[in-house]
């Protein structure tokens, strides 16, 4: 098995050891929020078990989404090394000297409009045509492509290259053969689904919140409203249990009001007695840790998936629509033991479709557009091989910490310069109020990154 990737121990280091990694998991791991996070890591864990050396390659520096570290995990469960440097699309070439497998992560990557956010990078169009290309439950979020006829010719044309595909939901297979013309994709479990327990117990010694003292209902709305809350309430007074609701942790790290890190999460699912939720990956949780449970269809964040556990997995039962149905619910219990039959099913298929994968010697001759790549990407050749690839994500999120610490401290600083600039830009004219816009501007743009403008 390959090991490690180039690497310097310090920046005065001018030698390094270049090795390969037995395969490029490319997935946006630091995504907004808990399922993005525990999906791509399953994966990562999985295939580390599986015996291979696994190169985690986020989105591109330059996309609208930029990469970020794991921030939701409380500690990083990474290995430092086994994280790419964060770069450019245009520079994402580089990865083709580390590995020869790459694979694409689950979630909702190919849905068009996180796609263009993303720098459209999963159809892997930075990636040599001799290279293994291929996904694994990849979604569209939707039982339809929403994007453009031009956007679907351009993903559909590097589709076409992927040497193995498989989609997380049933409807992903009509829009790989209506949409894009393939018709040899399989279906493939979400890999929270894969992962062993005893990986979900590691994470959850690292919870440090709290759990109720007594039994709890615990509610994991990705989209608040009113009625849902009053509903997973409800179940609480019904059934005489405590109430605790995490809600959806986009946004409320930057602001310093993140409660519940991913090991708490997992730690309150494990607990709890009772769950409500109208997320995708907070229903499969319930699942794991096997809860009694019900959850609100999300037709906005894409019924495609829940539609696909209502069919596969006979879940439908457990979709509440009102709190008449409350009563109800609470006496009809789930029934594990089909549910683990047709688990494991599925969990096989899965297994073996990534040892199809991490097994395949193909041999692929380079294509005219890995020619066509490597003559636009000469003249920045020198660049790319002076840059390190490997990057100690533990360093990266320590740095950037201290930073924003270091700038909130000086926040009211910051909010002076700016309104004091502002005035004063108002009272001259010419070269002399350019300059005080600028910096207007430069303490501006201070407050926005900490989060106080």
């Amino acid at each position: 098995m390959a090991k490690t990737i180039e690497q310097s121990v310090n920046k005065q280091q001018t030698q390094n050891t270049e090795s390969t990694f037995d395969v490029g998991l490319v997935g946006y791991y630091s995504g907004g929020n808990y399922g993005t996070h525990i999906t791509n890591y399953c994966l990562y864990e999985v295939l580390k078990n599986m015996g291979y050396s696994v190169l985690m390659i986020n989105v591109p520096k330059d996309g609208i989404y930029p990469p970020l570290f794991p921030h939701l995990f409380k500690v990083n469960p990474y290995i430092p090394s086994d994280c790419s440097k964060f770069c450019k699309k245009s520079d994402m070439v580089q990865f083709n000297k580390y590995t020869n497998k790459f694979l694409v992560a689950s979630d909702q990557l190919f849905r068009p409009w996180l796609y263009t956010k993303i720098g459209g990078y999963p159809t892997l169009e930075w990636v040599n045509d001799s290279k293994i290309k291929a996904g694994y439950a990849i979604s569209f979020g939707l039982d339809y492509f929403e994007g453009d006829e031009e956007l679907r010719a351009y993903m559909g044309y590097f589709l076409k290259k992927f040497d193995y595909l498989s989609v997380r939901e049933n409807s992903g297979l009509d829009i790989l053969k209506r949409d894009f013309g393939i018709e040899n994709a399989e279906y493939a479990i979400d890999p929270v689904f894969l992962m062993d327990e005893k990986h979900y117990d590691k994470l959850i010694d690292n919870a440090t919140v709290p759990l109720p003292k007594n039994k709890y209902v615990l509610t994991y709305l990705l989209d608040y409203n009113d009625e849902k809350l009053k509903i997973a309430q409800e179940f609480a007074n019904v059934l005489n249990m405590e109430h605790t609701y995490i809600k959806n942790p986009l946004g409320l790290f930057a602001k310093k009001q993140l409660v519940y890190f991913l090991e708490d999460w997992l730690n309150h699912y494990k607990n709890a007695e009772f769950v409500v939720t109208d997320s995708f990956h907070g229903l499969c949780m319930a699942l794991i840790f096997r809860k009694q449970f019900v959850f609100f269809m999300n037709e906005g964040r894409g019924n495609a998936r829940f539609d696909t556990m209502i069919d596969n997995f006979g879940i439908g039962s457990r979709v509440i629509h009102s709190a008449d149905e409350i009563n109800e619910k609470i006496a009809e219990k789930f029934d594990y033991d089909a549910f683990d039959e047709k688990l494991n099913a599925y969990k096989e298929s899965a297994f073996n479709y990534l040892r199809k994968v991490m097994t395949s010697e193909k041999i692929k001759n380079m294509s005219d557009y890995d020619f066509i790549q490597k003559l636009v990407s000469t003249k920045n050749n020198n660049i790319v091989q002076k840059q390190a690839v490997q990057v100690n994500t533990d360093a990266l999120f320590e740095q950037n910490f201290k930073r924003f610490i270091q700038l909130y401290k000086r926040r009211n600083f910051f909010r002076f310069k700016y309104y004091a600039y502002r005035i004063f830009a108002n009272l001259v004219g010419g070269k002399a109020k350019a300059e005080l816009l600028n910096k207007k501007e430069k303490y501006k743009n201070l407050l926005k990154i900490i989060g106080e403008m």
